[in-house]
């Protein structure tokens, strides 16, 4: 009984799908647009079918293309509207529905691997929801309706699959959840920038300078993650607003790194005439003339300003970074956070800038008889006091910005400077490594090993931050030599 009470109802739903008429209306795309060149595509051919539903006495009782009474109640796009058979096809043959139904439309090709050269399989077609054929009266688009789509290239004709963008749940999902994710990029870039303003404004304080300064030296991965995280959104919403340009392979793969080493460049550049610029007036060599110390070991002393190159490369990615900002800020909603992002670092930049830099460079002849002699040093026994005929000691210190145009401020550092690199030798000790004398008079190798020192104050004057040290010495035969600097604690 069972049985035949299911093949009753097997039936009657058979008959009342005989009842349901699909309309369809087949046409070829115009591929004469921007977004069909250098992809391949030859030919679109596209079917559209609707159903042409039963009415159940819509409140409007007209034409939604002709306006006229809809006596015969031919066709429903929507539950509530009606039109004539006629006016249906009429609205699918106008060649302004036809022609630009393609308009702004996403062709994703489908093949066997991720490899760009896998055969191909299909195409993932995702139509403009504003080109679609929709409902005259409400503009709504008819729920039983959909698009065959087949796809001619040099290859062949493949058939794909189509869906309509904001109908789409998968495509809605994925663009909400991407734009939340640059949203919160966006943020996030704009709270560590804040973040870097607060370490330049400590920076303004002379005794925590240096520190700083090594702790933003520290955080390069981070800027470097953050200008990129800013150059991929900047990315996606330019190609967003520019779409058309943008599905050109060639466009895409060339614009995105142009526009980032020519932003990069621009901001060396930018950097390199700041620095050239903000330079110090004061001219060290008068300055060091006037030193506390003996005529005879002055001739040997020089100092100037200068940049080291991990100095300029952080100007240089700050000043990326407002440019990637600003950038940005035009073409996101979340504008604010740009904005501030942009700004912070550029008071990040100019308190960076401040910073200045004196290298300071001392030369010794035979300088072993006036370390190791007076007993200041140590001496190996693979080594005499005539193992060196010339000592060039090279340091780099900081100098808070304040100090950099105040003639007094800047003897009383330099003052300090000096006495710390009369006391870099103290308790060295000299060793050489080296298989046989005739390899040691080619390749002469040593090992100095330096003891900790600390910057005394002079004056009222903050001292300095030391940075490095540079050793290069000459063997007594006059030969360049490699030298090994051990056991050296940056204080």
């Amino acid at each position: 009984m069972a049985q035949v009470f299911d093949l009753l109802q097997t039936g009657y739903s058979y008959a009342q799908n005989l009842k349901v008429n699909w309309l369809k209306y087949s046409w070829v795309g115009d591929t004469d647009k921007p977004e069909f060149t250098g992809n391949g595509i030859e030919a679109v051919f596209v079917t559209y079918s609707f159903l042409r539903r039963p009415v159940n006495d819509p409140p409007v009782d007209e034409c939604g293309s002709c306006f006229e009474d809809a006596i015969k109640k031919d066709v429903a796009w929507c539950s509530n509207h009606l039109s004539h058979l006629e006016c249906v096809k009429k609205t699918l043959a106008s060649p302004t529905r036809t022609g630009r139904i393609l308009n702004k439309s996403r062709f994703q090709a489908i093949r066997t691997s991720y490899h760009p050269s896998a055969p191909l399989l299909g195409y993932r077609v995702t139509l403009n929801p504003e080109n679609v054929q929709n409902c005259p009266t409400c503009r709504r688009i008819p729920p039983a309706s959909s698009y065959d789509i087949q796809v001619k290239n040099k290859t062949g004709i493949f058939e794909s699959t189509a869906a309509i963008g904001e109908t789409d749940p998968a495509l809605l999902q994925s663009k909400a959840h991407a734009e939340k994710m640059d949203m919160l990029i966006e943020n996030l870039v704009a709270a560590y920038s804040i973040v870097q303003v607060g370490l330049a404004y400590l920076q303004t304080y002379p005794q925590l300078a240096g520190t700083i300064y090594k702790i933003q030296s520290a955080m390069i991965l981070i800027d470097l993650c953050s200008l990129f995280a800013v150059g991929v959104t900047l990315k996606k919403r330019v190609a967003s607003k520019w779409e058309e340009g943008f599905q050109n392979p060639l466009m895409n793969k060339i614009l995105f790194p142009a526009a980032v080493t020519m932003t990069f460049a621009f901001s060396y550049f930018a950097v390199f005439q700041l620095n050239a610029y903000s330079k110090s007036t004061l001219i060290l060599k008068d300055l060091v003339s006037k030193l506390l110390i003996n005529p005879d070991p002055l001739k040997t002393l020089s100092a100037e300003w200068t940049s080291p190159i991990s100095h300029t490369l952080l100007q240089s990615l700050y000043m990326s970074r407002v440019i990637g900002s600003l950038a940005l800020a035009c073409f996101t909603e979340n504008r604010r956070a740009n904005i501030v992002s942009a700004v912070a670092q550029l008071l990040s930049l100019a308190g960076l800038s401040s910073l200045k830099w004196i290298e300071f460079q001392q030369r010794i002849g035979w300088p072993l008889w006036a370390i190791v002699a007076p007993g200041k040093g140590v001496l190996s026994s693979n080594l005499r006091l005539n193992s060196v005929s010339e000592l060039t000691l090279t340091s780099r210190f900081l100098v808070a910005g304040q100090y950099a145009n105040d003639s007094n401020h800047l003897h009383d550092t330099l003052q300090s400077i000096n006495n710390f690199v009369r006391r870099t030798f103290d308790h060295s000790s000299w060793d050489s490594l080296r298989l046989d004398q005739e390899e040691w008079i080619r390749h002469p190798h040593f090992v100095v090993h330096l003891q900790n020192k600390m910057i005394e104050f002079v004056g009222k004057t903050v001292a300095p931050f030391f940075w490095d040290h540079h050793l290069s010495l000459l063997n007594k035969h006059d030969t360049p030599a490699t030298v090994d600097l051990r056991h050296l604690i940056l204080t």
